[in-house]
């Protein structure tokens, strides 16, 4: 594999600034469903359809802050009656 074709393959799975969450998220569910038994995939994935991409999915990466994620798990964690580090758990997948 030459050097270009590897800076090219790396770039092309690396997030940039200018990427959607949606677009990072199309990246690393094809890894993700890979390496995950079927149940925990389908689960993960009605999270993220449900309640994470309907919120950032269409933001770019560099417009979500800290405060924002923070904001959302508390919402989260009071809508899904969850205990804070359940809800916590996926939003690690941000």
């Amino acid at each position: 594999m030459s050097l270009q074709t590897t800076a090219t393959a790396k770039s092309a799975s690396t997030p940039n600034k200018s990427m959607t969450y949606q677009e990072v998220f199309q990246i690393g569910k094809e890894g993700y469903e890979l390496k995950v038994e079927s149940t925990n995939v389908a689960k993960t994935m009605g999270y993220f359809k449900n309640h994470i991409l309907p919120k950032f999915g269409k933001r770019s990466i560099d417009s979500i802050t800290y405060l924002d994620c923070k904001q959302f798990m508390t919402k989260l964690t009071k809508m899904l009656k969850r205990p804070p580090a359940k809800a916590s758990g996926h939003l690690n997948l941000l």
